[in-house]
């Protein structure tokens, strides 16, 4: 998600279109389990007082008809939607500026999307990840593998 995530990149870098449609469904799909993580509880959104629910209740008989016409029910993944199609569609960032930069000045409107960005677009704090690669590549050409030579390679 990387590469999503890097607002000088975004979509263009992917080669091929189906790559940055998977890439794209996945970061729906884990902002969706974020912000289904970061809702509040039903129990916290129920009115307090007896009095503003009965004048709710007046407020939907009067205008319900308004209500129900044309309106869908906002959920989680209608909302991760929305926010990756408006962050796709925001003018990629040039080339030398810093994407943690366009993160922080759209904090308050794509805060989901901000705390992905800070997760995968850090530096690993330790270089255990690359010293696996490096590990792995010296077992494929090693004098334990007697077929491949590092001429053949």
């Amino acid at each position: 998600f990387g590469t999503l995530l890097d607002s000088r990149m975004k979509e263009r870098a992917f080669l091929d279109s189906i790559n940055a449609e998977r890439a794209k469904a996945g970061l729906i799909d884990e902002l969706d389990r974020r912000m289904s993580q970061n809702s509040p509880s039903s129990e916290a959104r129920l009115p307090e007082h007896r009095e503003a629910s009965i004048q709710a209740t007046q407020e939907r008989r009067i205008l319900g008809f308004l209500d129900k016409r044309g309106r869908e029910p906002v959920t989680p993944t209608s909302n991760s939607e929305r926010l990756v199609r408006q962050y796709l569609e925001m003018l990629p960032q040039g080339i030398n500026t810093n994407p943690l930069e366009f993160w922080r000045s759209n904090q308050s409107t794509m805060t989901p999307l901000c705390e992905m960005a800070l997760k995968y677009l850090c530096v690993p704090a330790t270089s255990v990840p690359a010293e696996r690669v490096f590990s792995a590549a010296g077992q494929i050409v090693s004098d334990r593998r007697s077929r491949l030579k590092g001429k053949n390679v």
